[in-house]
Order: structure tokens, then sequence, then C-alpha cells
């Protein structure tokens, strides 16, 4: 349990410049860890130690789905930023010579694309 509760100290140290106190509520300060944390003193001894080595292994799968979730959604946004972006102005030529108006047009379709 110490070494769990050290790793979740550390780890809100080392994220406290990176995140939110929102999402380290969600990723690290969960209630199980302020429960174990507010009975780190009184849970001694073996009748309580298969429970709260139960409590650890739960908190600890936790965190790492709930880790490996926010590194998912992380990448997820970083892919949506990341790739190349065209930009185009219609100068007045456009709206005089073409046919079709602006608002009809697939610009995806009819904008050649530079690679």
């Amino acid at each position: 349990m110490l070494t769990y509760l050290e790793w979740a100290t550390e780890s809100a140290r080392m994220l406290r410049s990176q995140v939110s106190d929102m999402y380290l509520d969600q990723l690290v300060f969960t209630p199980r860890y302020k429960a174990l944390l507010a009975s780190c003193g009184t849970l001694a001894g073996s009748a309580q130690q298969r429970l709260v080595n139960g409590l650890v292994q739960l908190e600890v799968v936790e965190r790492v789905e709930a880790f490996e979730a926010a590194v998912k959604a992380l990448d997820t946004q970083i892919s949506r930023w990341n790739m190349r972006e065209v930009f185009g102005v219609a100068d007045s030529s456009f709206y005089i010579q073409n046919e079709v108006k602006l608002a009809d047009l697939d610009l995806h379709d009819d904008v050649p694309r530079w690679e």
C-alpha cells in the first residue's frame, strides 16, 4: 500500500504542471486512493492485509486503464491537429468565371490537392 501511495504522490507531483486538478482527481486522487490514504495507519495486521492488498491491486489496475485511456484520448487529439492543412482563397475571378456558386461547390473534390 505504501508503494502505491508513494507512486500516486510522485505521479501527481509530475503531472501537476501538465494537467488540471480535475484530471488529477480522475487519474490519481480517486475516492479509493483517499480511503487508502486515510486508513494507512489503521489497516495494519494480518486480518486486514488481504483486504488492503485487494484494494490496492484493484486501484492499480484501474489507474493503468485510466492512464491508457487518457493517453489514447490525447493521441487522438494530437492526430487531429497534426495533419497538413491547405488553405485557399477565392479571388474575384473565381466568382466571375465559375458557373456554380461557392456555397454549392464540394471543395474537397473541386480543389486540387498539393502533396
